[in-house]
């Protein structure tokens, strides 16, 4: 997609409407040729900045303006099997936990009921703790600093991240590994370990709740939001988003705006939530009967990834200026603390060296 609308927007072909997704929004609106949509909105009756939710809002905001209207979203959330806490006489986690009180929890879990907590080496998890423990998110300001991941916050958030399988954490020690990889439990994805009741506790987002529903509808799963980093007492969070763009070119802008409008409209966005294909962007859907009363445990979980995504803390999917590459570096670091191939403090170092040299590269500090 990514591709498509970047060769139409350079050839001047782009459809009338595209996807944008927040994950590359600054490449597009790099090209010079994406519609600034402020003016249509502030001429609009049906479409207001201050119906969505503002985090969505400034997601696709750059340079002060607003290039893509959000169709939906997703932010991450922890999913929970009631059960096997229940079988281990263990608490159950909640939004109030911070960083030992969920490795307690969670290890306590795995050493009486033989279920670990399913994690991947996988930065689109670990950052949202990295934020919530006081790193830096790598902005277009940033110009001239380091990359931060060799911070002390950044190790805090690492070890925290990794304790289940290294077994420690700022001294503690516990008795045995408690984590495995979706790969260990012979599963594609943690969600699929999450679903056939392999994991006690997954990092998820919402679209993890139709597969329980279609997979297995009777699992005795909740969830919560992310904990609380144990040194500053702050969470963070990720929004995944898609949202509806225009070219600045063509003859049809002012149709395409209103098509937009009936798309993110509060009937359009209804629909998708009662149908369960995802979370609106509106911020009066938090008034629909699903995520104002929710009637079982799906559509709890729908309301508290609903409600995640609006607290303190959560920030769009990107990366820039660095793009990708940022994620690669942090996936590669992890990586090496899950397969014990370096020790928390060396991977972060390493992967904070492989991150200046491409801050070096793209001419945002010197060697």
């Amino acid at each position: 997609m990514r591709a498509f609308v970047l060769q139409g927007l350079s050839a001047s072909t782009a459809p009338d409407i595209f996807y944008v997704d927040s994950f590359w929004t600054k490449d597009v609106v790099d090209t010079g040729k994406m519609q600034a949509l402020d003016d249509l909105i502030s001429a609009s009756s049906v479409l207001k900045k201050a119906d969505l939710l503002t985090n969505l809002v400034e997601t696709f905001t750059l340079n002060g303006k607003l290039y893509a209207i959000s169709k939906d979203f997703n932010s991450l959330i922890w999913f929970q099997n009631i059960d096997q806490f229940n079988q281990a006489g263990v608490d159950l986690l909640t939004s109030d936990d911070d960083f030992n009180d969920v490795l307690t929890k969670l290890s306590a879990v795995a050493g009486k009921t033989g279920k670990p907590t399913v994690l991947n080496p996988d930065g689109a998890r670990f950052l949202p703790l990295a934020f919530s423990a006081g790193m830096p998110l790598l902005t277009e300001d940033a110009k001239g600093k380091k990359a931060p991941f060799g911070s002390t916050e950044a190790k805090l958030a690492a070890e925290f991240y990794t304790a289940p399988f290294t077994q420690q954490f700022q001294g503690r020690k516990f008795p045995k590994k408690f984590g495995m990889t979706s790969s260990d439990v012979q599963t594609g994805w943690p969600g699929e370990a999450f679903y056939k009741e392999k994991a006690s506790c997954v990092i998820e987002g919402g679209w993890l709740v139709p597969p329980i529903r279609d997979n297995n509808p009777t699992e005795n799963f909740s969830s919560v939001f992310p904990p609380l980093a144990s040194n500053t007492g702050q969470r963070g969070n990720f929004l995944f988003t898609v949202g509806y763009g225009m070219p600045s070119f063509g003859p049809n802008q002012a149709l395409a705006f209103k098509v937009i409008e009936a798309i993110t409209s509060p009937e359009a966005q209804a629909f998708i939530l009662e149908a369960g294909l995802a979370l609106p962007s509106r911020k009066a859907l938090l008034n629909n009967p699903i995520l104002s009363t929710p009637k079982d445990t799906f559509q709890r979980a729908d309301k508290v990834d609903f409600l995640a995504a609006g607290l303190p803390g959560s920030v769009p999917f990107r990366f820039d200026p660095v793009g990708g590459g940022y994620l690669d570096t942090i996936n590669a670091g992890l990586t090496k603390i899950f397969n014990g191939e370096a020790n928390v403090s060396d991977a972060m170092d390493a992967a904070a060296a492989e991150l200046d040299k491409k801050l070096v590269d793209l001419g945002l500090r010197k060697a």
